[in-house]
């Protein structure tokens, strides 16, 4: 079956928002915004001076994002979106338990490992250089809004194509 109500990753008092699934749609969503301004910075990434890709290199610059845009408030960002589709007398708490729970220091390693492995030195220091940038840091500010808005639609996008094809999948 293509179609479940889980499918649709909704959170009703019913689902556990600790579950490890829940982690996953976090990962995803951080990491559709890393994808989104990646894109929106590339022609800029391209036109700067050659920076050797080295795997040091990548390091450093990587480092130099996380100093530009610190894992703690990723976690904290991903924690209050979480939170936020909770019914509003559980968000509180449900914030408070996820706090207790996430492992910063494993939330780092796999921040840094994954820049590491996935971009380019180059690509690396325009995210740097981009989230170092007033500018940056005023875009990064209201990527949580801009999530909280977007990620909903989408997912009723997604939860309604489910439907849709177990519907044609029944009709054949």
């Amino acid at each position: 079956m293509l179609y479940s109500k889980q499918t649709e990753w909704q959170w009703s008092t019913t689902l556990n928002p600790y579950k490890e699934e829940t982690m996953k749609h976090l990962k995803f969503a951080l990491s559709g915004v890393v994808v989104v301004v990646c894109l929106v910075i590339a022609s800029s990434a391209y036109s700067q001076g050659g920076l050797p890709d080295t795997l040091e290199n990548r390091r450093v610059a990587a480092e130099r994002y996380l100093t530009a845009v610190p894992p703690a408030e990723i976690i904290a960002d991903g924690i209050r979106e979480l939170a936020a589709l909770r019914p509003v007398a559980q968000r509180e708490e449900a914030a408070r338990r996820m706090r207790e729970l996430i492992r910063p220091d494993s939330m780092s390693r796999i921040m840094m490992e994954t820049l590491v492995r996935r971009f380019t030195a180059q690509e690396l220091e325009a995210l740097a250089g981009f989230y170092g940038s007033d500018v940056g840091r005023s875009i990064s500010k209201k990527f949580g809004a801009y999530n909280a808005d977007v990620w909903p639609q989408i997912r009723a996008e997604f939860a309604r194509v489910l439907r849709e094809l177990e519907l044609q999948s029944r009709s054949r």
